[in-house]
């Protein structure tokens, strides 16, 4: 109680972009004075470390520390750096520094300590990531390159992870590997191996997370391993940090922070400009047809999971002005499932059970449908093509209620008209032109065009007397008997265009009707194996359609070719061009007009944003190197990075060979992106860990901009202002940390 109270008689900080930094004169003159700070110097003297300069065109030069272990010229010498490695020596600690700040010295250097005191055991790092891991490695091998560094993550073969450990004096991990090592009782287990745990991004130790099971198992097993976490960005609520310190054992004086503002920290903090750029949001009318079903759809679910709770259940949805369902509070009700399985466990009534437990499922995956749809319509259809890929693998019973809706039957059943229309136009201009070639005639007087140029439909009456012709013509042919090859070639090329402009007008009456004509088209095929017919439906662009149909369920009869699924265009659904005209993506396109030869990384929720905002820069920007940063899981139509691939991207984006990066959250933790002049957050995020690692990706090593781009009036703005009211609440725990410390 002592400590909220404490906490609330702080002042909050202001936005980070107002904090009141040095400029270039004060800066280069506070450098200056910490580098002969008597307190660093003599702390220096006590540990053993010397100073060497290193002259900097039209600067001050640059101070690093010499001494046994380290490489020369590579950790620059910081007061800040020697304060916080002398506190955290003394016992289990929790380390809060703002990013760009070089938590991974201060690491180093309690690392170095603690192994020049006792060389003979080992020093465990974990990272979340695998790419952290690396980095870390790459980092310590440059510092430390007398000391043994490995990585040991799940990519290690399990046969040689014992001798890896064996042979290293620093082992970098993720947590999950080291809690599979310990199930199997491998050496990795034996804790009397350490002396010293780092755990970076510390704010991970939550729930189940293998931070929490691994550092416990360590520290009951030897009490002598020194401990202690990074983090950039702590939880806005207080009694989290609570709990991370009783969990790793750590006093109040253990705490060691430092924030943007603090004195020691000042000369190293480059300005970093936070722009909120707020967009008016322009819906199609398709979007807002859409979005109107979806919310009829989710508002009945709810109803009837409120019948059977017995509740309003309020606080596990968004609802508009009229008391519809417009959206779900995820982590809410990711937890109402325990909930209705508690209050329906001792039910005699088990399909009540089973039903409630389906409309739950439905419910979320209708409510993640309207958050992709207020995205985008790529965000929408690619979310959509991976719900029917997932119940064509695996039909469970809320799969099956959702794909076979009729409301979301027909609207993939329109998402798709346009494209399966212009595919069988693109096959009559083909199928006109080469029926010209065999006739030796121009065909434009048997078809209508476009206004721009191109063929929609045949005129039938004209073409109709065409085949009438040709047919009379083979039948003169085979009476004379003269050679009849020609002609059946061109009634057969004739008769494909028929079959080509039926379905065209079949998709003019419905999609449903375009289905049963294909189903009669494939049954002909299959039965007389026409030339005409072995054509149409062995031809590429029927066979992309037909997929189509069958992803979606749309074609529902199972008589479809099995091997269709193997030529589907995951994403050739998609109106490109209408998704152009998104407001956000215009936004992103006024920051590239503007970005010369400077770098840009972009933040994004869902990988199916990332593959919008790719795909617009690509086509837009045909001669900027763009490219993706995203996670390793398999999505149906995004495989996902291999490790070897995010290293080679994070490495082709520092040696500035890619102009712009494009990440999930992969991107926000620990990663050093030295060159980030600009940085755009695509929407706003709430969770304010996430959001202040965002922020630190920029401002590293020179000065940087944030964008975040937000819809107006729209929850976005909400989330925008609870992430920087909790980025006020972070700063205030640091306040008060420090100046107890003071």
């Amino acid at each position: 109680m002592k400590k909220e109270k404490a906490l609330k008689k702080l002042d909050l900080f202001s936005a980070l972009d107002t904090i009141p930094l040095l400029d270039e004169f004060e800066r280069e003159y506070q450098l200056q004075l910490q580098k002969k700070d008597p307190v660093m110097l003599a702390s220096l003297a006590e540990m053993g470390y010397g100073l060497t300069e290193e002259p900097r065109f039209l600067r001050s030069p640059a101070v690093h520390l010499t001494g046994k272990f380290l490489a020369l010229k590579k950790f620059e010498a910081r007061p800040y750096i020697i304060s916080i490695v002398r506190q955290a020596l003394r016992g289990n600690s929790i380390i809060l520094l703002p990013t760009g700040l070089g938590k991974t010295y201060v690491g180093i250097l309690l690392i170095l300590e603690t192994y020049k005191a006792d060389p003979f055991h080992k020093i465990l790092i974990m990272a979340p990531t695998k790419p952290l891991c690396i980095q870390h490695k790459d980092t310590f091998r440059e510092v430390l390159p007398d000391l043994v560094t490995n990585n040991l993550t799940g990519k290690v073969n399990p046969k040689q992870r014992v001798k890896l450990w064996q042979d290293s004096d620093i082992i970098i991990a993720t947590p999950e590997t080291i809690r599979e090592e310990i199930k199997k009782g491998t050496a990795i287990s034996n804790a009397m191996d350490l002396s010293f745990i780092f755990i970076d991004e510390i704010h991970h130790l939550t729930g189940d997370y293998a931070y929490g099971p691994v550092t416990k198992y360590y520290a009951e097993n030897n009490s002598n391993i020194l401990t202690v976490g990074f983090t950039a960005s702590t939880n806005p609520e207080i009694v989290e940090l609570e709990r991370m310190q009783k969990e790793l054992n750590v006093k109040d004086s253990q705490v060691v922070a430092r924030g943007y503002d603090s004195p020691d920290i000042k000369p190293y903090v480059f300005v970093r400009f936070t722009l909120p750029v707020l967009i008016d949001r322009s819906p199609t009318d398709r979007q807002r047809r859409f979005k109107v079903e979806l919310i009829e759809i989710l508002t009945r679910h709810f109803t009837r999971l409120s019948q059977v709770s017995g509740e309003s259940l309020n606080d596990y949805a968004h609802r508009n002005l009229a008391g519809k369902v417009v959206g779900i509070k995820i982590s809410a009700f990711n937890g109402l499932m325990a909930r209705l399985r508690k209050l329906l466990a001792n039910n005699s009534n088990k399909q009540m059970l089973g039903t409630a437990m389906i409309d739950w499922a439905i419910a979320m995956k209708i409510g993640n449908a309207i958050d992709r749809l207020n995205k985008g319509m790529p965000e929408f259809i690619f979310f959509m093509q991976k719900q029917y890929a997932a119940w064509h693998k695996n039909p469970s019973p809320s799969g099956s209620q959702f794909v076979n809706h009729p409301v979301l039957r027909k609207m993939m059943g329109e998402v798709i008209t346009k494209p399966i229309r212009e595919k069988l136009q693109i096959e009559l201009g083909r199928s006109l032109e080469k029926l010209g070639n065999l006739l030796e005639i121009d065909m434009s007087e048997y078809s209508h065009r476009n206004n721009f140029g191109n063929i929609t439909v045949i005129k039938k009456q004209p073409f109709k007397e065409l085949g009438k012709t040709l047919k009379d013509k083979l039948e003169k042919e085979t009476i004379n008997q003269k050679p009849i090859e020609v002609t059946v070639n061109q009634l057969i090329a004739w008769s494909l265009i028929m079959r080509i402009q039926a379905a065209i007008d079949c998709l003019g009456s419905s999609i449903f009707e375009l289905v049963n004509y294909l189903q009669y088209q494939h049954w002909d095929y299959q039965s007389q194996a026409q030339p005409s017919s072995i054509l149409f439906i062995e031809n590429n662009n029927i066979r992309q359609i037909m997929a189509w149909l069958v992803h979606y369920n749309i074609w529902k009869d199972r008589t479809y070719p099995n091997e269709l699924g193997k030529v589907i265009n995951i994403g050739g659904e998609i109106d490109w061009e209408e998704a152009w005209h998104d407001p956000k993506l215009l936004a992103i396109a006024d920051r590239i007009d503007e970005l010369e030869k400077r770098q840009m990384l972009i933040f994004v929720k869902y990988r199916d944003t990332l593959r919008k905002v790719l795909k617009f820069i690509h086509e837009k920007y045909p001669k900027i190197t763009c490219d993706r940063l995203t996670g390793t899981s398999n999505n149906y139509g995004d495989p996902g990075m291999k490790q070897s691939e995010q290293i080679k991207v994070l490495e082709r984006y520092k040696a500035k060979e890619i102009q712009i990066l494009i990440a999930t959250s992969i991107g926000e933790e620990g990663l050093d992106f030295p060159a980030v002049d600009e940085l755009i957050s695509y929407e706003p995020i709430s969770d304010v860990r996430r959001h202040i690692q965002r922020l630190g990706r920029t401002g590293r090593h020179r000065h940087g901009k944030v964008y975040t781009l937000i819809y107006k009036d729209t929850g976005e703005e909400t989330i925008y202002h609870v992430a920087k009211a909790g980025e006020k609440a972070v700063r205030k725990i640091i306040s008060y940390y420090q100046n107890k410390a003071n």
